[in-house]
């Protein structure tokens, strides 16, 4: 089976800090999202990270079960979300489902 598959966005840089799952690490003194993003890409379990501007310091997560987004001064996104505008979603889709490193293609969603 090859072509695209209906995937739910995922979610890169959105205001508000994921919530109800502790984090695997917390570093201080990171000086930008990017980073904190990059951090979370080099550890294979993180799937989420949530960025806080003011104070710099970066949380990676397993999961993200829900965002409060009360916290504005918090960003928060999936690490897969290299690239990304900020507060964007992307879809991801398989180009060769086959492969053991399957390749995934981004498409920008417009209007969200």
């Amino acid at each position: 089976m090859s072509g695209e598959s209906n995937c739910e966005p995922y979610k890169c840089f959105i205001t508000g800090q994921c919530a109800g799952a502790p984090p695997l690490n917390i570093f201080f003194d990171v000086p930008e999202q990017n980073e904190c993003l990059a951090k979370c890409q080099e550890d294979v379990r993180c799937q989420w990270f949530s960025y806080f501007r003011d104070s710099k310091v970066c949380e990676t997560l397993v999961e993200c079960p829900t965002i409060d987004e009360t916290e504005e001064n918090c960003v928060s996104g999936e690490n897969e979300c290299s690239g990304i505008e900020v507060g964007k979603e992307i879809s991801i889709a398989s180009t060769d489902p086959k492969s053991s490193k399957a390749q995934f293609q981004l498409r920008k969603h417009r209007g969200l």
